[in-house]
């Protein structure tokens, strides 16, 4: 199942940047 560790990472990935990003909205609306 090399291909399940493939999605995982990259879902990894996006939700890493996903939570950066939310993180600065956060930030923008105090």
């Amino acid at each position: 199942m090399t291909w399940f560790r493939t999605i995982s990472r990259t879902y990894a990935r996006w939700a890493d940047r996903f939570e950066l990003f939310l993180l600065k909205l956060r930030e923008g609306w105090r």
